[in-house]
């Protein structure tokens, strides 16, 4: 063979293999894409099946590491499990999950009040009662931040919030005004000490929905 007619097998040669190299590389751009469609079809899917409720939400979070900063947003997480308490068709499971967080909430005093199985009892009548009467809890209220008093006694400080809480049954509406007093632990978390019903008329805020 001439060396003319081997340089021409030479690019014979070479424009075959790049062609190949063109091919594989196509190829490799199909498995590509078809895979980054797969994986995000798979992960989007994954990511909406794995979306949280409201209760599932309320009973994974770790209050020891993440506990509300303020009254107000301990009276937010509060108002919150109460909401699912009486509007959510809850297993007996969730119920008792609910509570253990709620019970996150209670000051010392409170829980030494209120053991836990009498809470849990008189909590799981409560709801009976509410789903009989077909009553849910519509709207909830929270005093702002700036609204909130402080206060120090022998040395422990002390806060009082105000929250209205709005009920529904059937056609007929009801608002419940409550004044919340906390009390400041050794952790410097915002603890409930107890509450009582005040009147509209001594609420500190609007209350319209």
């Amino acid at each position: 063979m001439t060396n003319r007619e081997k340089i021409q097998a030479l690019k014979i040669k070479q424009k075959g293999s790049a062609k190949k190299n063109l091919l594989v590389f196509v190829i490799l751009i199909l498995i590509i894409g078809i895979y980054a469609v797969h994986t995000w079809n798979i992960s989007g899917g994954s990511q909406t099946a794995k979306k949280k409720s409201e209760v599932e939400k309320l009973i994974s979070r770790d209050l020891e590491v993440n506990y509300p900063g303020t009254p107000r947003e301990v009276m937010r997480f509060y108002s919150r499990i109460l909401k699912c308490y009486y509007n959510q068709d809850l297993t007996e499971e969730q119920v008792d999950s609910l509570a253990a967080q709620m019970r996150c909430l209670f000051d010392y005093e409170l829980l030494e009040q209120n053991p836990k199985e009498t809470y849990l009892n008189q909590l799981k009548e409560e709801i009976r009662q509410y789903k009989k009467a077909k009553k849910t809890v519509t709207n909830c209220v929270i005093d702002e931040s700036s609204n909130v008093e402080y206060r120090t006694v022998d040395g422990e400080k002390y806060a009082t919030i105000y929250v209205a809480y709005t009920t529904r049954k059937k056609t007929e509406y009801q608002r419940v005004c409550e004044q919340f007093l906390m009390r400041c632990d050794r952790e410097k978390n915002w603890k409930i000490v107890g509450w009582k019903q005040v009147e509209p008329e001594d609420f500190p805020i609007e209350t319209e929905d």
